[in-house]
């Protein structure tokens, strides 16, 4: 995973990844900015464990994104983006036009995703491998700790 941090310009510590991991570059840049160094330690010894194969799974709500790990996996996705992807409540609350746009949503959602307008390039969702996200973390913690 490629990755780089600077400031910007009112000097606030930002990450830079690529397209496929933007959404992990925006959860560092909000949540994990220089006044969550707690976090940051939190979740790397919450990596730890995963790694360890001491905790199965671990999730951290944010702000605006929401973090969910598990022994294999890291993923981040924008509180906006799990919002969209909420179903109804009850099978009550479900009217033959929730129907009806559930069907053009997929056929639709086919259309983006051939054109690769999905979440994923939309900068609100991002997945990778644990040890690569463990790395990232560690550098983004580095980062602001010296800045």
């Amino acid at each position: 995973m490629e990755y780089s941090f600077f400031k910007n310009d009112y000097d606030r510590p930002q990450a830079r990844l690529n397209m496929e991991a933007e959404a992990f570059a925006h959860w560092l840049s909000i949540e994990m900015s220089e006044n969550q160094q707690a976090d940051l330690g939190k979740i790397s010894a919450v990596l730890r464990q995963l790694i360890a194969g001491q905790l199965y799974e671990y999730e951290y709500q944010g702000r605006e994104f929401h973090l969910s790990l598990d022994r294999q996996q890291a993923k981040v996705s924008a509180n906006s983006a799990l919002q969209s992807m909420a179903e109804p409540q009850s099978e009550n609350d479900v009217t033959q036009s929730d129907v009806e746009d559930e069907y053009l949503e997929d056929d639709f959602s086919d259309e983006y995703a051939e054109q690769g307008l999905n979440d994923n390039s939309s900068g609100l969702v991002a997945s990778c491998g644990i040890e690569d996200f463990q790395q990232l973390l560690l550098a983004w913690a580095e980062y602001v700790e010296s800045s």
